[in-house]
């Protein structure tokens, strides 16, 4: 009996207490005190290594979504800055160009009385070949005439770096013509003479009067060299619809109303510089268009 009541007492000395035999959990407290912990997710790991590894991936992950997060920002400004700057310039390129309403007050009765006979439809210029007051960046005299084929625009050179622009009708590229002319010679309300290859072409009369369905429109504006007339001319038409087009024979065509606009402008003698197709500047270099086109004898 002694031998068991000792082996009993030394089986109650070594038998652990109820609350030892807990199962070792996180501190919540500290946990539920950081504000960097996510749902469910406690920062206090220090009881075993995987633990410490899952804070650590944690950690890791949370670091690299705030990477993420600012550079997501930082897209939408720059996305944001850049439509702001091309507003900017927009209207920069805007405020630099100033259209002109048509001033029928410079109209002779003869072209009120004519223009309100026409039979053809006045269709709308489209806004980019509306007539235009416009910053002017090459260097021809004011006064001068300056014909941009490719983009269908012609400048009347003004003081100040300014200029009236226009849109045009060209020729087609096998018939367009380049070069440096004077104006030889101005007319109002021209008849059209139709040159052999226009006639046989196009089938058209060798003599059509003046009148408001003429092709030739309310004025023109015929372009010499050498004193001799290069059968190029700035005129009207009576396809107003076709501005910004190339589909004439050669000729540059406005509405009538610019081009009697443009009459009112220009003089007797002034320079024409039609910059040669796809070439983005004169045949020429300014100093010689002002003079006339170096060894051209111009009249």
């Amino acid at each position: 009996m002694a031998i068991i009541r000792r082996i009993i007492a030394v089986c109650l000395k070594t038998q652990r207490k109820p609350e030892k035999l807990r199962q070792k959990c996180h501190r919540n407290a500290a946990a539920a005190r950081d504000g960097r912990v996510s749902a469910g997710i406690m920062t206090d790991f220090s009881d075993n290594r995987l633990n410490g590894i899952v804070a650590f991936a944690v950690h890791g992950w949370r670091r690299k979504r705030r990477v993420f997060d600012w550079n997501k920002k930082m897209s939408s400004l720059k996305t944001k800055l850049g439509l702001l700057a091309a507003g900017l310039m927009l209207s920069g390129c805007m405020q630099g160009t100033t259209f002109e309403a048509t001033n029928q007050t410079s109209f002779k009765p003869r072209d009120k009385e004519l223009l309100a006979k026409v039979s053809y439809v006045k269709t709308p210029v489209p806004e980019a070949f509306r007539r235009a007051i416009v910053e002017y960046h090459r260097k021809e005299a004011p006064g001068s005439i300056v014909v941009d084929s490719d983009n269908h625009y012609l400048y009347y050179v003004q003081d100040g770096g300014k200029a009236i622009r226009y849109g045009i009708t060209v020729g087609e590229e096998a018939m367009a013509w380049s070069g440096i002319a004077k104006v030889g010679s101005m007319t109002e309300w021209p008849p059209w003479h139709p040159t052999k290859s226009e006639i046989s072409r196009l089938g058209v009369p060798t003599f059509v009067a003046p009148g408001p369905d003429n092709p030739m429109g309310s004025r023109a504006i015929y372009l010499y060299s050498g004193g001799k007339d290069t059968l190029f001319r700035i005129h009207g038409t009576n396809q107003p619809e076709y501005i910004g087009a190339s589909i004439s024979s050669g000729c540059i065509r406005m509405t009538n109303e610019d081009v009697i606009d443009l009459y009112n402008r220009v003089k007797m003698g002034a320079i024409v510089v039609v910059l040669e197709p796809k070439h983005g500047d004169s045949p020429f270099n300014s100093a010689m268009a002002l003079q006339g086109g170096g060894n051209m004898v111009m009249q």
